[in-house]
């Protein structure tokens, strides 16, 4: 029996097969590992509302960033800097605080940027069509260039202008924003950065121009570029490990869909990669890396993103909780969510922001409360959980309520973009996964448990069976008894039946074999030549190739027999008959003894040319071959007739062996120890 809260999942990789996790430590560790990276990226950012300068003692009781900056509200836009240059300091204010609203600024003081290494303040402003300038005084009271920079940290801004004035002139002037190309930034960057060049002993005024359709809500800070370089890194490094688990994460479900083609895994991949996709959409890191020269798209890719994630979250969770079993047929949930889609995205391009946040970002809740309503109502259903599932529909519940707080302007805390919102979204994410493979698991444990009922059934029957064929059985071995002592018997007779057959075959073989081999020298006999001769030429014939017979005579037989005796004579035949075989290379070839010291040579299918080849390699070879007989040294040669043809019948066959004995008698005649190939000429 399986416990509860346990899943098994098989992951296709080469050192893990059948992992068993618990399905609760699974996600309490996740969770705790991707919210210390959200954590450990807000708190590299440094969240500006909170940071202090790194000073000395004396100074740093006094110099937050928001102490020393005043803000005024263009509410047309139409002002540009030299107005507000000119513009005295009273029609500045105070940035507000929560203990303080904003009050009129009767006296200014300069941060001096000599002391300042990092310090920065957040600017929440709302939904707002007005521009919004922020003036900060600075100097540099020491004998060497200070060099800053001015980070405005929410790169979802559309219109962000920075002026360095000196004695009411434009010495450092730049015009950045989502709505212009990533490469005009001074400073390449996800977020907004400013390079402040201050010159030794000297005064200025930073002038921060911020205009945006969405919410304005921003970091705003000055940092030295050692702070700046380390923080920026360690971030990166972290978003990267952040999103780059989300990916995988991702990744996986998608190589788990094509595994097993469930749609809940391809359901639950897209929104894991929507959710990565909107949360590096937020924080400005897709906007350089893959449509730097598209700022139309980058200002609406975060709520595609947003609706992609929220179309499959509503699409996984009606294939997980199994709402088709209610009474409204399945078509219509469908239907909705592909409306409700394209409604939103159609709002998107006709709707101001401002408008769209507050249909899009209700709409979302009541879609959350919906579905999470029908989570809770299947927790206590039996045989079907749905905690993990609520978990994450709250958690991502929680975090659209941490983005409507900021952007209607209830919390100032940067803390709750930069790390609530990320960790509900983890939490969503892996929450659901793990409600995934846990309603996986307890499919399998039921199949797994009407499998073992059945087999519990199927096991009785088989006892039953086994019963009636053990009775059975009894009789079948008797009778296989009586059977395998006469399947014994009849498989000795075979196997003698089999031998002396084998015997005579053997016999017959030998017999057949001696009829046709010549005993002296191996080769075969005058008959067997006779019989396949004819074979040959109607082979030739039928297939118009060419035939050649050599007929090789060894010179001076007689002489031999006179000297020497009979038996150095047949030693003399057995070394021709030797070099007859070696020059027959190919398997049709047929070398027979002809006659008492005439040999023939049966060429099919070799040319005229190659046949004489062969016949003067083997005049050669015999030449070359000397035979010993009581320590006498015989030096034999041979005299060879060929002939040639392709025969157009049968008598042309026959006319071939007539040809081929006239070219030995004549090479006879020439003194023998040579080869004469059959010409008209010798036909007399």
């Amino acid at each position: 029996m399986a416990h509860r809260g346990r899943f098994t999942f098989t992951a296709t990789c080469g050192f893990f097969e059948h992992i068993k996790v618990n399905s609760g430590t699974l996600i309490f560790v996740l969770t705790c590992v991707m919210s210390l990276f959200s954590i450990a990226s807000a708190q590299a950012q440094q969240d500006p509302g909170r940071s202090e300068i790194r000073a000395n003692s004396e100074h740093n009781s006094q110099a937050k960033l928001a102490t020393f900056a005043h803000m005024l509200i263009d509410e047309g836009g139409s002002k540009i800097i030299t107005d507000i240059a000119s513009t005295p300091a009273t029609a500045f204010s105070a940035l507000p605080t929560s203990t303080q609203s904003r009050a009129p600024v009767h006296s200014e003081k300069q941060l001096d940027l000599s002391l300042i290494s990092d310090t920065g303040f957040t600017l929440n402003q709302g939904f707002s069509d007005s521009a919004f300038w922020l003036k900060i005084p600075v100097k540099n009271p020491t004998l060497q260039q200070v060099e800053r920079l001015v980070v405005v940290g929410n790169p979802q801004l559309e219109d962000v202008s920075f002026y360095l004035v000196s004695e009411d002139s434009a010495e450092q002037f730049y015009f950045t924003g989502s709505s212009k190309p990533f490469y005009e930034r001074p400073w390449l960057n996800t977020a907004f950065v400013f390079p402040v060049n201050l010159a030794a002993q000297s005064e200025a005024q930073i002038y921060l121009r911020i205009h945006s359709n969405k919410a304005v809500f921003t970091a705003i800070a000055i940092k030295s570029h050692q702070s700046f370089q380390f923080q920026e890194g360690l971030t990166r490094l972290l978003m990267g490990i952040f999103g780059g688990l989300l990916f995988a994460f991702s990744l996986f479900h998608f190589g788990l869909y094509f595994s097993n083609r469930s749609r809940q895994y391809l359901f639950h991949a897209i929104m894991s990669l929507s959710f990565v996709l909107l949360l590096l959409q937020q924080t400005g890191t897709l906007y350089p890396l893959l449509w730097p020269e598209f700022e139309f798209w980058n200002a609406v890719a975060g709520s595609v993103f947003a609706i992609i994630a929220g179309l499959f979250t509503a699409l996984f969770s009606y294939d997980y909780l199994n709402i088709r079993r209610y009474r409204k047929p399945r078509s219509v949930f469908v239907l909705l969510c592909f409306l409700s889609t394209l409604a939103l995205v159609n709002l998107l391009f006709l709707l101001k922001p401002e408008i769209y946040f507050q249909i899009a970002i209700p709409f979302t809740l009541v879609a959350l409360v919906i579905g999470l309503g029908i989570s809770l109502s299947g927790i206590t259903r039996p045989g079907y959980k749905t905690h993990y599932h609520c978990l994450g529909l709250f958690s991502l519940t929680i975090g659209v309520l941490c983005i409507l707080l900021v952007n209607l302007q209830f919390s100032d805390s940067s803390w709750l973009l930069n790390v609530a919102w990320p960790v509900a979204c983890t939490i969503h994410v892996f929450a659901q996964s793990v409600a995934l493979f846990d309603k996986q698991h307890e499919e399998k444990m039921t199949v797994l448990r009407a499998q073992d009922f059945k087999l519990a059934e199927e096991k009785a029957l088989i006892e039953d069976q086994q019963a009636a064929l053990l009775k059975e059985r009894k009789t079948n071995e008797e009778q296989y008894n009586t059977l395998f002592a006469q399947q014994q018997s009849q498989a000795i007779l075979e196997k003698k039946i089999k031998k002396r057959t084998e015997e005579l075959d053997h016999a017959k073989q030998q017999i057949t074999e001696l009829t046709i081999t010549d005993g002296l020298t191996g080769l075969k006999n005058r008959r067997y030549l006779d019989e396949i001769y004819y074979t040959e030429c109607k082979r030739a014939q039928r297939q118009q190739t060419w035939l050649a017979i050599v007929l090789a005579e060894l010179d001076d037989y007689f002489e031999i027999i006179e000297e020497l005796g009979e038996q150095a004579a047949q030693k003399a035949l057995a070394a021709t008959a030797r070099q007859l075989k070696k020059a027959s290379g190919r398997a049709s070839d047929v070398v027979a003894r002809y006659d008492v010291a005439t040999f023939c040579l049966l060429l099919p299918n070799t040319p005229d040319n190659a046949a004489q080849d062969i016949a003067e390699t083997l005049r050669a070879n015999i030449e070359n071959t000397l035979c010993e007989f009581e320590n006498q040294q015989m030096k034999l040669t041979i005299s060879l007739g060929l002939a040639c043809v392709v025969p157009q019948s049968v008598a042309d066959g026959f006319h071939l062996a007539d040809n081929s004995h006239k070219a030995l008698m004549e090479a006879k005649k020439k003194g023998g120890n040579q080869v004469v190939y059959f010409t008209p000429e010798h036909d007399v």
